[in-house]
């Protein structure tokens, strides 16, 4: 068994180490470095002292406090055993001086909490791995579900300060352990935050001609799926004179016929496409068309009873029942497209929707034609 006395003689922080190297070996330091830090305030309050550490093999079994008035009986020849006796009664052992790490310092209520607390690393390893947890849990958030530039910054900075927190709660000889590893972890996490950025709709990474956008729409073929009883011609140019309708780049017509049996004839359904230089355009055209068509204003200037509302509506699609027909709507990126469909009753519904669809799925299609990438 190896001992290591660290002693400060004069209590004034100046430590000396005795039957060692000057400097405690840092296995040995990591060890015991609360045990020490205890010790070293009792050694500064008692005006002197020495901490004796006992590590048979480099596992500390042992760390004592010794006082001056035992330093003094140890040193001194010339006392008698008697002399020794009395001296080492006034100085009773300390109740914590059984076990590994035990006798940190003679007794105080604040000591024994931490001595009681580096004997339970469990909390701050429990503590640690629910941190861990969480960084990882952000991580993933911010790779798959956040994409605004603002709400990415602030994701990962709390997931690295929730990172270099497991530095800190960890016990406090794994601390030069995972210090480069948690700096590799930040550095792989703000590489891959990078990497997986969330395209949105509309953004900068292509363009869309417009004018060839419509001059597709205006060639055709309309190749969509329309309903049993009608069939599409060729597109025409059309126009428009709502006010809302005004920054437009083009308006297509799609003409439709009936069918029904040996007998033909022009629908009285009615489509079209009209076309815009953004999406945001496109939606407040989408916007007005609903707010016209569903509000109270728009049935009193027509004179009409109120609507019945097929399904839930949102100004991106929507169909309203009026005393004549089927009116419905909707935008699709730089597209706005709008149906009426002439039948009486509920039941038309599906085709008046089916109308609807074809034309915004036409109008999608001629736009990725149109799309260059940057």
């Amino acid at each position: 068994m190896s001992v290591s006395r660290i002693v400060d003689p004069v209590g004034r922080g100046k430590w000396a180490v005795r039957d060692r190297p000057q400097v405690l070996p840092t296995s040995l330091h990591n060890s015991c470095s609360e045990a020490i830090e205890v010790a070293h305030r009792e050694v500064a309050t008692a005006g002197g002292g020495e901490v004796v550490i006992r590590d048979p093999g480099g596992q500390v079994m042992d760390v004592q406090f010794v006082s001056p008035s035992v330093q003094s009986q140890e040193r001194s020849p010339r006392q008698s055993p008697s002399q020794a006796g009395s001296r080492q009664r006034e100085t009773p052992p300390h109740k914590y001086a059984q076990g590994p790490l035990s006798g940190y310092t003679q007794g105080r209520p604040s000591t024994s909490t931490d001595i009681r607390n580096t004997r339970q690393p469990w909390l701050r390893i429990l503590l640690a791995l629910l941190l861990s947890a969480g960084t990882v849990a952000v991580m993933v958030v911010l790779a798959l579900a956040v994409a605004n530039d603002k709400l990415r910054i602030l994701f990962f900075a709390g997931a690295c300060l929730m990172a270099a927190a497991v530095v800190f709660v960890v016990p406090p000889h794994w601390r030069k352990r995972l210090g480069s590893p948690t700096a590799v972890f930040i550095a792989a996490a703000s590489a891959l935050s990078v990497f997986l950025v969330n395209p949105q709709a509309g953004s900068s990474d292509s363009k869309v001609d417009t004018r060839e956008m419509a001059n597709a729409l205006l060639v055709g073929p309309f190749d969509q799926r329309l309903p049993g009883t009608l069939t599409a011609d060729d597109p025409e140019a059309y126009g428009t004179r709502d006010a809302s309708a005004v920054s437009n780049i083009a308006v297509v017509k799609i003409p439709m016929e009936w069918h029904a049996g040996t007998k033909t004839g022009k629908s009285e359904t009615t489509a079209q496409v009209e076309v815009y230089p953004t999406p945001e355009a496109a939606a407040a055209r989408g916007r007005v068309q609903y707010g016209i068509f569903s509000g109270e204003t728009g049935r009193r200037e027509r004179g009409e009873t109120s609507p019945t509302r097929a399904s839930t509506q949102t100004p991106e699609s929507w169909c309203f029942y009026f005393n004549d027909g089927w009116k419905c709507g909707g935008y699709r990126g730089h597209a706005y497209a709008e149906t009426y469909y002439a039948s009486g009753g509920n039941v038309s519904y599906p085709d008046a929707q089916m109308v609807q669809s074809s034309l915004l799925a036409y109008a999608e299609s001629k736009e990725k034609l149109a799309t260059e990438p940057r």
